[in-house]
């Protein structure tokens, strides 16, 4: 891998050809396809799979269902992207029910490389990719069957790639139809999330080149009626089965713009904490790739960049963020995955800035700057190589870390690389800018073994395993028997792992002797407080809810037996 001058013929060449794209490949795959069933279903992630396993049972893609019920508040997209994994891979195991976050991954890291060889250079290119593969965030969520990993290649890919059409004089009608369909594609994975940020994005951008003829052009006229046609080819047979008056549920039940409810009953103590809170908490999402973007403060980077051939991708992306961050800044609990649609546009500034700070005609102040950068990932790997050490000695006597203790032989193990990580940096930083392609290898490097490794397992050993338990207790229940939940809807998890049906009464049943079909059943307990039943029963199994271990968990299922004489029937 070399830092050239870009050459246009070069950046035109077949971006796929380059070695910089198969590391790209198998970078991702290291990272994300190898530990991705390690983890059990957390989150929303059974109901994701819940949904998605009921449109394979009930062959209806048109509804959402969860738990036999109509899910009014999330478009379809990716619930069917989880069922044909599934199909596909033959299994509902964690890893199939996540293959499609994975794939999207993928695809998002190499799309950011694409768009990113417009302008940059091979040693920038990859930096964009490697920043985006390796943030913090993406080993979470791009590893998860939620659903920020698809939204992100819809979103960002619908940005990057109808600026790539726009900067390459693609046919106008191609370019726009690519945008408004990855959009509409967004919009029947998340709602109104993708038009904001896409529209706001392309809007902004064209006014403020006075482009005003491809505003108002007939190719944009096509985008659209593409974006309308997919929409409603969902829409139509959907509001056919549920009604019109529930079609505005799917938009706005779950969306960041209605996170926090109406504006009224927003708490303007939590708006302003949040206000100043979250950029803090975005940069740190992102470490160490952030600090990077610390360097547009500096006038000469701006105007290094400023003056480089990435200048139109870089406005673009700083109009990208400007105009989408507000939706998720502002509201008082938007939580920091809401951002992820734009880490495509933010990678393309990290990559733009390691393209300029280490150009070889860059000035001693630029390069400057890439050895600081240097000196403090060197700094996070061998204070994390300290840290893992000192863990083992002393996490086997604190409660609080022990979570965190690797076995001796482990420690060593893991302290071993990032000694040798920081080792290879520091030899490596004498040679200057020259020394690019090593720093942003070994950098992500580093962050692969830290997260998939450590932290993963980590992760492993603070979660709850709630399948095995569940399956206990569902042999415990004669195969003739069905389960009542007397709160209606169960936990999700909880449901996924058992399987349907599980009855739900019209109206939650906590009180009177409610009938001869109740003889096991199970219930919600919160913080594993036990409600009085007019009837004796006996608990057969409980099953933590939460996503880690506690003492005393925030939600458990009960699973009971009625022992009493059943006297009347209970209506499903």
């Amino acid at each position: 891998m070399s830092n050239p001058a870009i050459i246009p013929s070069e950046a035109r060449r077949g971006w796929w050809l380059e070695p910089e794209a198969a590391l790209l490949i198998l970078l991702v795959l290291a990272a994300y396809f190898t530990r991705a069933q390690v983890l059990p279903l957390r989150g929303e992630e059974p109901t994701r799979a819940q949904i998605a396993q009921e449109m394979v049972q009930t062959g209806d893609w048109i509804v959402p269902r969860e738990q036999g019920e109509p899910f009014r508040i999330r478009p379809p997209v990716q619930n069917w992207a989880i069922a044909l994994s599934c199909k596909a891979l033959g299994n509902w195991d964690w890893w199939a029910v996540r293959f499609h976050s994975l794939v999207a991954t993928l695809l998002t890291t190499l799309l950011i490389y694409a768009y990113s060889r417009t302008c940059l250079s091979r040693v920038g290119a990859i930096s964009a990719g490697l920043a985006f593969a390796t943030l913090p965030e993406m080993f979470q969520m791009g590893r998860q069957a939620e659903t920020e990993a698809i939204i992100t290649l819809f979103i960002g890919g619908a940005l990057l790639l109808w600026h790539w059409g726009m900067v390459r004089a693609w046919p106008a009608g191609l370019t726009w139809s690519i945008g408004y369909g990855l959009m509409a594609l967004g919009t029947l994975t998340k709602g109104i999330q993708a038009p904001v940020y896409f529209v706001g994005a392309v809007v902004v951008y064209l006014a403020i080149n006075r482009q005003w003829r491809a505003l108002f052009s007939r190719a944009h006229a096509i985008g659209i009626a593409v974006a309308v046609g997919i929409v409603l080819a969902w829409v139509i047979p959907y509001a056919h089965a549920v009604g019109w008056n529930l079609v505005p549920d799917i938009w706005f039940g779950d969306v960041i713009f209605n996170t926090s409810g109406d504006l009224a009953k927003w708490k303007i103590g939590l708006f302003f904490t949040h206000l100043i809170s979250y950029p803090f908490i975005i940069f740190f999402g992102m470490l160490p790739w952030s600090l990077l973007l610390i360097f547009f403060l500096r006038a000469d980077v701006r105007r290094a960049v400023g003056g480089s051939p990435a200048r139109t991708q870089v406005v673009f992306a700083v109009v990208s963020f400007v105009v989408a961050f507000p939706s998720c800044w502002f509201p008082p609990e938007g939580p920091p995955r809401y951002i992820a649609p734009l880490y495509p546009s933010l990678c393309v500034l990290i990559g733009a800035v390691i393209d300029r700070v280490t150009d070889r005609s860059a000035g001693p102040a630029l390069a400057g700057l890439w050895q600081i950068f240097t000196r403090i990932v060197i700094v996070l790997m061998i204070g994390t190589a300290v840290a893992v050490l000192v863990v083992a000695f002393i996490g086997p006597r604190v409660r609080t870390l022990v979570p965190f203790t690797e076995s001796l032989p482990a420690a060593l193990g893991y302290a071993a690389v990032f000694g040798a990580l920081a080792a290879a940096l520091h030899f490596a930083k004498k040679s200057g800018p020259a020394s690019a392609p090593i720093t942003v290898l070994t950098t992500a490097a580093f962050m692969v073994v830290l997260f998939i490794g450590w932290l993963n397992d980590t992760r492993l050993r603070r979660s709850v395993f709630a399948g095995p338990e569940i399956a206990a207790i569902r042999h415990k229940i004669p195969a003739d028997e069905p389960l009542v939940s007397l709160n209606g809807h169960t936990a999700t998890l909880f449901a996924y792992y058992y399987g349907l049906p599980i009855i739900q009464p019209r109206s939650p049943i906590l009180g009177p002797d409610p009938g001869t079909d109740l003889n096991y059943f199970c219930f919600i307990s919160h913080k594993n407080r036990i409600p009085k039943f007019d009837f004796a029963w006996k608990e057969i199994g409980r099953v933590s809810m939460d996503r880690y271990f506690r003492t005393v968990p925030d939600r458990t299922v009960v699973v009971g037996h009625r022992i009493a004489t059943p006297t009347t029937q209970i209506v499903p």
